[in-house]
């Protein structure tokens, strides 16, 4: 049983003990060496007839396997971002098929690859009880920033007669950027292309490679003190939240966060109380009594250059409507300076059908997945000109594929990067014809200081 988050993981092995008893094993990258040993040892005699864990437990030395659930199957961290360059789904789905086992695939959001390839089993409803209605706030007509006036009357009735929120804001800290008014520059990293986000404290951090530095009174560029902070994160909404509904307890799940585990039960055993965080909060949680679930900000992941930014969003609103009113009537509440946006739109009916036709449909017509592969090269470098240099000789070499690029992306940790973005039906031979040009310009590409990698259906671009 694979779960997409390590922070699942004890909600869904406290289900299968309940059912089946000690039987249970549990792998996930946050138990120790020994723990770890333990249990796969258990596995492999037969003592534990069920395996509960992340994306690794799809290895298990487990015998006679009958059955691979992947829960939340639409889930991103199924992919590992790092060598080896997995999909658990992937592996899950050969697995099965070399032990004459079934793979299920369950979501309630499923991707589109999934929903094309794979045989359908709809419940046809929620079990229950009926999904909660949704309420779409237009931030352009409010003056409230993060907490706008019908979402803080809905909290305010909580405070009043009890009850649980969650609350979604997918950028942690303070605010995302700090601003100059006079001269206009953001403090950046210096050593990637990104703005610093304020944290507690006063500390200015990168997100990408652990930079952190005081935050500044006055511009360092122009000695202005017209210092502006931009947008809200998790920690400003958490303030926000203490002045304006005090009576609500306020438990904060993010990176941050140093025992997830702990804030989850803090959250579970509640009577009036706000869970807010990022995109963790709407990760398949069941807590009894949540009557209202909101999202801050949806507007964050729809213009990242990615041909899946509507497709995340789409899932995101979703999945956290899903965490309201599952034991008792509950109320939705989404925020968005777009509230006509198709997956705005669409989240809020609750139409998942409707939203994946009209997604396979533009993907069709652009060539990208499930109707063809990607095969994503990217090279960093100690400059700007030599991972470009690398990709435009490589992309001579492969010769007659569909390839976009090479195009520059942002430094990260003093690194200089650019990639290659192909389609294609064959990808295993398009990434064997990449591997065979990159081993020949391997020893210039290390004299360059140049690293490469060669993602086979990359999950973000």
């Amino acid at each position: 049983m694979l779960v997409p988050e390590i922070a699942l993981t004890p909600q869904a092995v406290g289900r299968f003990r309940a059912r089946f008893g000690a039987r249970i094993a549990l792998l996930h990258s946050g138990l120790t060496e020994a723990e770890r040993r333990d249990e796969r040892e258990r596995i492999a005699s037969g003592e534990a007839r069920v395996v509960v864990g992340a994306r690794s437990a799809v290895f298990a030395p487990m015998r006679g396997l009958g059955l691979i659930c992947i829960d939340e199957e639409h889930d991103a961290s199924y992919k590992q971002e790092s060598d080896p360059r997995y999909d658990a789904r992937t592996v899950a789905a050969k697995r099965a098929a070399l032990e004459g086992a079934v793979a299920v695939f369950g979501s309630a959001t499923p991707r589109p690859e999934s929903w094309q390839a794979l045989e359908r089993l709809e419940l046809g409803g929620r079990l229950g009880g009926r999904l909660p209605p949704v309420r779409i706030v237009d931030l352009r007509r409010e003056r409230g920033y993060p907490l706008s006036t019908p979402l803080l009357a809905e909290l305010g009735k909580l405070a009043e007669r009890g009850g649980k929120a969650i609350l979604l804001l997918n950028r942690r800290g303070l605010s995302p950027a700090i601003h100059c008014r006079s001269c206009g520059v953001t403090r950046r990293c210096p050593n990637c292309d990104v703005a610093l986000v304020l944290h507690e404290g006063q500390v200015l951090h990168c997100h990408h490679c652990a930079h952190e530095e005081p935050s500044p009174e006055l511009c360092p560029e122009c000695g202005s003190a017209e210092l502006a902070r931009i947008g809200a994160g998790t920690q400003r909404l958490e303030r926000e939240l203490a002045a304006r509904v005090p009576e609500l307890e306020r438990i904060r799940l993010d990176a941050d966060t140093r025992d997830p585990t702990a804030a989850l039960e803090r959250f579970a055993a509640a009577d009036r109380a706000v869970l807010l965080g990022t995109q963790m909060v709407a990760k398949g949680h069941h807590f009894e009594g949540v009557e209202l679930a909101a999202v801050v900000d949806a507007d964050t992941g729809m213009a990242l250059p990615d041909f899946r930014a509507e497709e995340r969003t789409f899932q995101l609103l979703t999945q956290l409507a899903g965490r309201s009113g599952r034991d008792a009537p509950g109320r939705v509440v989404i925020q968005t300076f777009q509230p006509d946006a198709r997956p705005i739109e669409l989240a809020a009916r609750h139409d998942v059908v409707r939203f994946l036709a009209g997604e396979l449909e533009r993907r069709e017509a652009l060539g990208y997945p499930p109707f063809r592969h990607l095969v994503r090269i990217l090279v960093s470098g100690r400059d700007q000109e030599g991972p470009l240099k690398a990709l435009k000789e490589l992309k001579a070499e492969l010769g007659g594929e569909d390839v976009l690029g090479p195009a520059p992306m942002l430094r990260l940790r003093g690194r200089y990067r650019a990639q290659l973005v192909a389609k294609t039906e064959r990808p295993g031979a398009l990434a064997a014809r990449a591997a065979r040009a990159l081993a020949a310009a391997a020893p210039a590409m290390r004299k360059a200081g140049l690293t490469v990698v060669v993602d086979v259906d990359p999950q973000s671009l």
